[in-house]
């Protein structure tokens, strides 16, 4: 089944395969570091139970920081649950 709708992704592995698929002009890097931005705690519009965990910060921190890291989507969707990926959006 190809998914052809992020929000469609249920699984880690399926937001992998999205993104493998569809965010070639992306990096996970660089997504790192917007999903840092966009989910500060003065973010108002994030629930608190998509709030980031200090490992999870940390992982996002180092990932955006390592230009020279994997260019594969699965470090990037390890880090984060389904729930926050799709906050953090395409």
């Amino acid at each position: 089944m190809v998914i052809e709708c992020l929000f469609d992704c249920h699984t880690q592995d399926q937001c992998c395969d999205y993104f493998n698929m569809y965010r070639t002009d992306r990096t996970p890097q660089g997504d790192a570091a917007f999903a840092l931005h966009k989910m500060r705690e003065d973010n108002w519009f994030l629930l608190p139970e998509w709030k980031l965990s200090a490992d999870q910060r940390d992982r996002l921190e180092a990932l955006a920081h390592h230009p020279e890291s994997t260019q594969d989507w699965e470090a990037y969707c390890s880090i984060l649950r389904v729930d926050q990926i799709h906050f953090v959006g395409w």
